[in-house]
């Protein structure tokens, strides 16, 4: 079994040698909470990506899978034949907003529903107080800020990008 260490390490390795990559995360499988949802947060701070690198999907059971078997050993598909037709169009992404979507965790669905919200926000967070440089660059374009500067001058810009580093959210220009 790999440890989370060795994941952190080879992130870290192939980020320094210039190599893609990207963590790829799978959520709602058997087993998954709040709290180990909060363990991948942490895990996508320790390896430095910044707070957008990453992808996630929900977990899908597919036919042939060892979550496909488990989903029938459980009862959570109770008809294969009906659950096969409810799929057979579908594409992963498309399966969150259909009625063949299955969650596999003992939590509420809006609770698996809000965790991709919950990692963005925490990335969010974590990444613009540790590193200002790169949350500014990235949420505030020059046209934006020049924007600001123009309306409000640059006491009123510093205090509205003062409060959404400090956890007012993202400025919108409206």
């Amino acid at each position: 079994r790999v440890k989370v260490k060795q994941n952190i390490d080879a992130a870290r390795w192939t980020k320094e040698a210039g190599l893609f990559t990207m963590p790829a995360l799978v959520l709602g499988m058997p087993g998954e909470t709040t709290e180990t949802v909060k363990e991948t947060i942490e895990f996508l701070k320790a390896i430095d990506y910044g707070p957008d690198w990453y992808q996630f999907t929900y977990a899908f059971a597919v036919p042939g899978t060892p979550l496909y078997e488990y989903a029938i050993r459980t009862g959570l598909i109770s008809d294969e034949d009906k659950y096969l037709e409810s799929i057979y169009r579908l594409t992963p992404n498309g399966y969150l907003n259909s009625d063949a979507f299955i969650n596999f965790t003992s939590e509420p669905l809006d609770v698996v529903m809000s965790w991709p919200a919950l990692i963005q926000e925490s990335l969010l967070r974590h990444f613009s107080r540790n590193q200002l440089d790169y949350f500014l660059k990235k949420y505030f374009r020059v046209g934006v800020v020049l924007f600001y500067l123009k309306k409000y001058g640059i006491l009123k810009t510093c205090v509205r990008i003062w409060k959404v580093i400090s956890g007012g959210g993202i400025a919108v220009v409206k």
